[in-house]
């Protein structure tokens, strides 16, 4: 995890190292190129799509500032997370956003509810670790994945 994970101090506080999803859910999607559900076409799905019950919480995955809760054509109802270090995540096709833009958010806050908004083919959290704004794979930063 970039080696700089650490179980202490700042460092393991404001970077992304757990599963923003703490109830049961599946990897429906992986980071890469995929054949994208509903357009058919060959794309880079730059997230991990995390199939779960409805209305299941989705908590911060670092302690950060929200810079962005709102709607997006694409994304849905999404929130956007920015922690040091260079990283930010983003949460998207939530049901129901529980933050707002600007409010300090701390690792484990629950900051909405799993959905199916924007361009979705049913419920699950698109799920975004972005570093130095490059999106990089998410399964790199939770804690006990392959």
């Amino acid at each position: 995890m970039w080696g700089i994970v650490q179980k202490d101090g700042d460092i393991y506080r404001f970077v992304p190292s757990v599963a923003p999803l703490k109830e049961k859910y599946r990897i429906s999607d992986r980071y890469g190129y995929r054949t994208h559900p509903i357009s058919g076409e060959r794309q880079f799905h730059a997230g991990l799509d995390m199939a779960a019950v409805y209305a299941a919480t989705v908590h911060a995955a670092a302690s950060g500032t929200v810079t962005f809760a709102g709607e997006t054509p694409g994304y849905g109802k999404t929130v956007v997370v920015t922690h040091r270090f260079g990283f930010q995540t983003r949460y998207a096709h939530l049901t129901l956003i529980y933050t707002r833009k600007g409010a300090k958010v701390e690792k484990g806050d629950v900051i909405g509810f799993v959905g199916s908004t924007g361009i979705s083919t049913g419920n699950h959290l698109h799920y975004e670790v972005i570093k130095n704004q490059k999106r990089i794979n998410p399964l790199n930063f939770i804690y006990g994945t392959k």
